[in-house]
């Protein structure tokens, strides 16, 4: 019969670790506020939730430089700096560190589930239960490996999304800006009202939705 895992020591905790992970949870949460406090869009343009006059712009600006996806990578290290711990601590014990893992990660995706479905549709706990069990493979992989791999699984999605913003985007908006098509003030109030429509249940004000409408359908 196996022992069962315990926690660890407070004496044996590496309390750096622990106090950046406070740090990066602190930081995600103030991405969070704004989704939790206007509508979801307002987290990509700010001009459809709070705007930017006044202390907004300051706020939005520091959102942007230093926390936007900032605390989230921190985070996303020290998940898997806790993958390495956690094998190595339990092969040290002489332990079968496979079975414990994918355990963890199993109940990691259960309760990611049920968060995702039952209380917030942005929960992350699904992806990092996945993502936690396709890098314990690579646990034991040489730096100079890890570093090929991150760069290839880095321009993976770079590259994607530079086909889709070539082949759909652009053309789209050349469909949008043929003459005739969206010229005037009274093309774009017609999509706005089309945009009123479905987010009718936010109190958007004209002037917001117009600005909407303009900085999706303007090309950069």
């Amino acid at each position: 019969m196996h022992e069962p895992s315990q926690p660890i020591d407070l004496k044996n905790r590496i309390h750096s670790l622990d106090l950046l992970r406070g740090f990066a949870v602190l930081g995600i949460l103030i991405l969070n506020i704004t989704s939790f406090s206007q509508v979801s869009m307002a987290y990509m343009n700010p001009k459809i939730g709070g705007g930017l006059e006044g202390y907004n712009q300051y706020f939005h600006a520091f959102n942007y430089i230093f926390a936007d996806t900032r605390f989230m990578s921190i985070f996303s290290i020290l998940f898997g700096a806790g993958v390495v711990l956690f094998s190595q601590r339990i092969e040290a014990k002489g332990k079968r560190v496979n079975a414990l893992h994918y355990k963890r990660m199993f109940w990691l995706l259960v309760f990611g589930l049920i968060h995702a479905y039952f209380i917030w549709a942005g929960d992350i706990l699904v992806a990092y239960a996945i993502c936690g069990s396709l890098v314990f493979f690579f646990r034991k992989k040489s730096i100079r490996k890890l570093f090929m791999l991150s760069v290839i699984l880095f321009l993976v999605p770079v590259s994607l999304n530079f086909i889709t913003y070539r082949h759909n985007f652009i053309r789209h908006n050349a469909q949008i800006f043929e003459p005739g098509h969206m010229e005037t003030k009274d093309d774009y109030d017609k999509i706005a009202l089309k945009f009123s429509k479905i987010y009718q249940d936010w109190k958007f004000t004209k002037n917001q939705i117009y600005d909407m409408v303009k900085d999706f359908y303007i090309p950069y």
